[in-house]
């Protein structure tokens, strides 16, 4: 019991543990170093899939442990890793999905990627998943543009587009948290307009190229009924309609009651276009964005603001027809009344659009993960 006491008596803020599941009925869990004394543990919705033996990672908060990832199990996890360590040729001006049936290394236990669809990775059960795309085009003298899309039932989710400097150097990285049912599918897509056709990855320097989707905090599977503290504050807004943003001017995303896709909390506040918490705790943002093209060889940027101020952004350099996107995906503690809102700027010497239905939709979501 001494090693409980002692991690009792610490400042209780930021402290993770790990431990072993007990029972999943109520859960119990030992913490490492005391496998007699087990403890009570307060189940969030991320802890999908618990058993006896279960590896999970806990957050001490006021001296309660709160589970918040599961990290090791005897079932199966729900992911699907896919590195590609041979380069594909993108021809010009197409849209073009990333085909891993060759020179592809494939970590899948539960056979997520087929070679009769090569480009995709089908989910098996339905969650919340974090996707991430990598991939560098290789040196070029065309200093034209690149772009790279998560797509989801062939649909694009998000994209960036980046401009090349003169040696047409170029790469792009996307990550974004989805909730994905089974039978979804996700791909990688790339595009340029070099006017010829263009190599992406290969390795070396041009690195390998990565689709990767991951269950929340890898999540385990083969579930268990779990009873978990609920967590309903969840506020996904998807909007098909382009919004002009000023040059030089920093404008909030404007959302209206038909762009919630989902929202039990009620936690939208349509009349001022912002997402506003209703429980303290750790939330997931994300969104994304693609411009449409116009502008030149300009700038592209997107924000996330907290109650007013801007914590995050990404910001994006495009190429000579001005095409590009943003996205962001960040984790962050929030308290009751914090609002979150969506913010865009550009410099293209004129106003310039963003989103739309020929230029994808902008999404943007706050999801409470413990």
């Amino acid at each position: 019991m001494d090693i409980y006491k002692l991690l009792l008596n610490k400042n209780p803020e930021d402290i993770m543990f790990v431990g072993t599941v007990v029972t999943a009925i109520p859960l119990t869990v030992y913490l490492d170093g005391d496998d007699e004394n087990a403890i009570p543990v307060i189940a969030t919705s991320s802890l999908v899939g618990l058993k006896a033996g279960s590896r999970i990672l806990m957050l001490k908060f006021r001296n309660q442990f709160v589970g918040v990832n599961v990290v090791g199990s005897p079932g199966e996890k729900a992911y699907c890793l896919l590195t590609k360590t041979t380069a594909q040729s993108i021809p010009s001006s197409t849209y073009t999905a990333i085909d891993f049936s060759s020179g592809t290394s494939k970590t899948d236990p539960l056979d997520m990627y087929s070679d009769s669809n090569p480009t995709r990775i089908t989910i098996s059960i339905a969650g919340l998943y974090l996707v991430n795309v990598n991939g560098r085009f290789q040196d070029s003298t065309a200093t034209d543009e690149r772009l790279f899309d998560i797509r989801v039932n062939g649909t694009p989710a998000v994209a960036i587009g980046n401009g090349t400097d003169s040696h047409g150097r170029s790469g792009g990285n996307l990550s974004l948290l989805l909730y994905l049912e089974e039978d979804d599918y996700v791909e990688f897509f790339v595009w340029h307009n070099t006017g010829s056709n263009k190599n992406i990855g290969g390795g070396g320097s041009y690195g390998y190229i990565y689709l990767n989707v991951a269950s929340l905090l890898g999540g385990m599977f083969n579930p268990v009924e779990v009873p978990v503290t609920s967590l309903p504050e969840k506020c996904n807004l998807i909007k098909n309609s382009a919004q002009t943003i000023g040059n030089g001017d920093t404008d909030k995303i404007t959302f209206s009651s038909s762009n919630v896709e989902y929202d039990p909390e009620s936690m939208f506040d349509d009349t001022n276009d912002r997402i506003i918490i209703s429980t303290a705790g750790l939330y997931q943002i994300s969104m994304g964005a693609r411009w449409v093209t116009g502008g030149g060889s300009t700038d592209r940027a997107m924000y996330v603001a907290v109650s007013g101020t801007q914590i995050y952004s990404d910001m994006k350099s495009v190429g000579s027809s001005g095409r590009g996107g943003n996205a962001l995906s960040i984790t962050k503690y929030l308290n009751v009344d914090d609002y979150v809102e969506m913010q865009a700027w550009q410099n293209s010497g004129g106003s310039l659009a963003i989103g739309g239905t020929s230029f994808y939709n902008v999404y943007f979501s706050v999801i409470r993960i413990a």
